[in-house]
């Protein structure tokens, strides 16, 4: 039942990526085809993982998260405005160190983006949420991929401040000088008459 040699290296190299950012501290060495295409350190670093993953662009443009909101505390990255994509394969996030798929915590974050980011972009996450065990069940899906949560509206809430919130802190665009500088003056040459 396999599918063709790159769907499967596909797959793997999905499954193996939220691997590595789900446990940072734990170093990846993946091999497709005979080529490397994941190498992680494993010194803890969520940030280094981003970088070896995802590349520089992605990680020199984070914003670090880290907010507890009752039972609920969430760390990681998220990305800034302008490295969001067309669809949601680079929103990451775990509960409790499992990766899944959840329309809740997905229109969170894309809520607290909204007035950030473009319509019709999705931003990159790498989230860790953490909770009481007892606060959702993870036996909703055969994959493990879904989870129910008792109390949705107070996760939402959660997670949208927490995005929201790590905006307001940081000043996303950059300050361009226009001639104050000394190398701008510099490079501004009088033109003889």
């Amino acid at each position: 039942f396999l599918r063709s040699e790159m769907s499967e290296g596909s797959a793997i190299h999905e499954l193996m990526t939220h691997l590595a950012l789900s446990h940072p501290e734990v170093a990846f060495k993946v091999l497709i085809g005979g080529q490397m295409r994941i190498q992680t350190s494993g010194n803890g670093s969520l940030k280094d993982v981003i970088y070896h993953i995802y590349g520089r662009d992605v990680a020199m443009r984070l914003i670090q998260v880290d907010r507890q909101e009752g039972p609920v505390h969430i760390t990681g990255f998220l990305g800034k405005p302008e490295i969001s994509r067309g669809n949601r394969n680079y929103e990451n996030y775990f509960v409790n160190g499992r990766y899944l798929k959840n329309n809740i915590i997905s229109k969170a974050i894309e809520e607290g983006y909204k007035g950030h980011a473009m319509v019709h972009k999705f931003p990159f996450t790498a989230l860790m949420i953490s909770m009481d065990p007892h606060c959702f069940d993870a036996n909703v899906h055969p994959a493990k991929m879904e989870m129910r949560f008792r109390n949705a509206e107070e996760l939402y809430s959660s997670v949208m401040s927490a995005v929201r919130s790590s905006f307001v802190k940081k000043e996303l665009i950059p300050k361009v000088g226009i001639g104050n500088d000394k190398k701008g003056k510099e490079s501004v040459k009088k033109i003889p008459e």
